[in-house]
Protein backbone atom coordinates (compact mmCIF):
# COMPACT_ATOMS: atom_id res chain seq x y z
CA UNK A 1 0.00 0.00 0.00
CA UNK A 2 1.18 3.52 -0.89
CA UNK A 3 0.55 6.41 0.81
CA UNK A 4 1.44 9.89 0.65
CA UNK A 5 2.02 12.80 2.27
CA UNK A 6 2.39 16.24 1.70
CA UNK A 7 5.77 18.15 2.55
CA UNK A 8 6.06 21.45 3.55
CA UNK A 9 7.55 22.20 0.07
CA UNK A 10 4.46 21.30 -1.24
CA UNK A 11 6.20 18.29 -3.12
CA UNK A 12 4.64 14.88 -2.43
CA UNK A 13 6.12 11.70 -1.04
CA UNK A 14 5.08 8.56 0.68
CA UNK A 15 4.18 8.78 4.10
CA UNK A 16 1.82 7.36 6.93
CA UNK A 17 -0.80 10.59 5.76
CA UNK A 18 -2.09 9.04 2.29
CA UNK A 19 -4.38 11.85 1.17
CA UNK A 20 -2.88 14.93 3.59
CA UNK A 21 -2.84 18.25 3.44
CA UNK A 22 -1.25 21.07 5.02
CA UNK A 23 -3.04 23.87 7.25
CA UNK A 24 -1.18 26.24 9.11
CA UNK A 25 1.78 24.27 8.48
CA UNK A 26 0.32 21.43 10.71
CA UNK A 27 -0.14 17.73 8.63
CA UNK A 28 -4.11 16.93 8.77
CA UNK A 29 -5.68 13.90 7.69
CA UNK A 30 -8.17 14.38 4.96
CA UNK A 31 -9.73 10.68 4.99
CA UNK A 32 -9.50 7.43 7.74
CA UNK A 33 -5.63 6.13 7.30
CA UNK A 34 -4.71 3.53 9.93
CA UNK A 35 -2.14 5.67 12.25
CA UNK A 36 0.98 3.52 12.86
CA UNK A 37 1.55 2.71 16.33
CA UNK A 38 4.43 4.17 17.52
CA UNK A 39 5.40 1.22 19.62
CA UNK A 40 4.87 -1.25 16.65
CA UNK A 41 7.74 0.72 14.79
CA UNK A 42 11.60 -0.25 14.70
CA UNK A 43 14.17 2.61 15.68
CA UNK A 44 14.95 2.38 11.91
CA UNK A 45 11.71 2.46 10.94
CA UNK A 46 10.72 5.64 12.94
CA UNK A 47 13.06 7.71 11.77
CA UNK A 48 12.17 7.05 8.18
CA UNK A 49 9.13 7.87 9.13
CA UNK A 50 10.12 11.11 11.22
CA UNK A 51 12.14 12.01 8.33
CA UNK A 52 9.57 11.38 5.76
CA UNK A 53 7.85 13.95 7.33
CA UNK A 54 10.57 16.59 7.04
CA UNK A 55 11.51 16.09 10.56
CA UNK A 56 15.69 16.37 11.28
CA UNK A 57 16.71 12.97 12.08
CA UNK A 58 17.83 13.85 15.59
CA UNK A 59 14.21 14.43 16.52
CA UNK A 60 13.23 10.96 16.30
CA UNK A 61 16.12 10.26 18.57
CA UNK A 62 14.20 12.89 21.47
CA UNK A 63 10.77 11.18 20.65
CA UNK A 64 12.17 7.83 21.42
CA UNK A 65 13.98 9.19 24.84
CA UNK A 66 10.87 10.39 25.86
CA UNK A 67 9.21 7.10 25.37
CA UNK A 68 11.61 4.46 26.25
CA UNK A 69 13.46 6.49 29.32
CA UNK A 70 11.05 8.57 30.65
CA UNK A 71 8.28 6.57 29.95
CA UNK A 72 6.18 9.40 28.31
CA UNK A 73 3.94 8.46 25.55
CA UNK A 74 1.68 11.23 25.14
CA UNK A 75 3.26 13.32 23.03
CA UNK A 76 1.68 16.90 24.66
CA UNK A 77 3.94 16.18 27.40
CA UNK A 78 7.21 16.00 25.41
CA UNK A 79 8.69 19.53 25.72
CA UNK A 80 11.58 19.62 24.30
CA UNK A 81 9.76 19.14 20.71
CA UNK A 82 7.63 22.72 19.41
CA UNK A 83 3.83 22.56 20.13
CA UNK A 84 3.67 21.72 16.21
CA UNK A 85 5.49 18.84 15.89
CA UNK A 86 3.92 17.65 18.97
CA UNK A 87 0.93 18.14 17.66
CA UNK A 88 1.42 16.43 14.35
CA UNK A 89 2.81 13.62 16.51
CA UNK A 90 -0.22 13.66 18.18
CA UNK A 91 -2.37 13.38 15.13
CA UNK A 92 -0.57 11.01 12.62
CA UNK A 93 0.50 8.21 15.11
CA UNK A 94 -0.94 6.01 18.06
CA UNK A 95 0.95 4.79 21.20
CA UNK A 96 -0.66 1.57 22.10
CA UNK A 97 1.70 -0.81 24.70
CA UNK A 98 1.55 -4.02 22.78
CA UNK A 99 2.03 -6.19 25.87
CA UNK A 100 -1.56 -5.12 27.20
Amino acid sequence: MSLTILRPEGRANAGPLAGSHRIHSMLTPINNVAKPDFFGLSVRELDDLLTGWGWPRFRAAQVREWAYQRFVADPEKMTNLSKADRAALEEAMTARASCC
